[in-house]
């Protein structure tokens, strides 16, 4: 949402998705960034069930929540200066 209110068109908000589609994997090469991605959590249940803390995890979680809370209020305010 916040993309999309931010770019003209629907073509260049898929192009931007995308690109972060793609991006995010690479950045998940390097281990230090990889357990700070919100895709770690894919792994959470398997991993707290066969002995991982929970504490493995709480970093992915917090920039998942921290993410999700910049990107909501960009788009909120993004809209609300929109014109229709």
């Amino acid at each position: 949402a916040a993309v999309g209110s931010r770019l003209g068109s629907v073509l260049s908000t898929v192009l931007a998705t995308l690109l972060v589609l793609l991006l995010m994997p690479l950045a998940g090469i390097v281990d230090v960034v990889e357990r700070w991605l919100p895709s770690h959590l894919v792994g959470a249940q398997v991993g707290l069930v066969t002995g991982s803390g929970a504490a493995d995890y709480l970093g992915a979680a917090l920039v998942t929540l921290a993410g999700m809370a910049v990107l909501m209020t960009l788009a909120i305010r993004r809209a609300g200066t929109r014109e229709l």
